[in-house]
């Protein structure tokens, strides 16, 4: 996912790495809804559920309704805190 987000907004990501490996990142973009729309319409989002379905990122099914919860209940509340601008 990281790539994607790279990708999309290159200057907007911070990574940090050890040992090659990415171990946490930081996102500070001006239009989340613009990286949110690029991850629909290049297919991330299709990408992202297949590696989880073939369990490439290591999740127990039962946690997935968890986690899509939990994406759901932040992008519903994003607004709520934003004096202007989408970011």
């Amino acid at each position: 996912m990281w790539s994607f987000i790279r990708a999309a907004e290159p200057r907007g990501f911070i990574g940090a790495f050890l040992d090659g490996e990415l171990v946490g990142y930081a996102i500070f973009v001006p239009s989340l809804r613009r990286v949110q729309r690029e991850a629909f319409r290049s297919g991330a989002v299709l990408r992202w559920a297949w590696a989880v379905l073939r369990g490439g990122f290591a999740l127990r099914l039962s946690a997935i309704p968890r986690i899509v919860a939990n994406k759901a209940l932040f992008l519903r509340s994003a607004g709520a805190h934003r004096g202007k601008g989408d970011a």
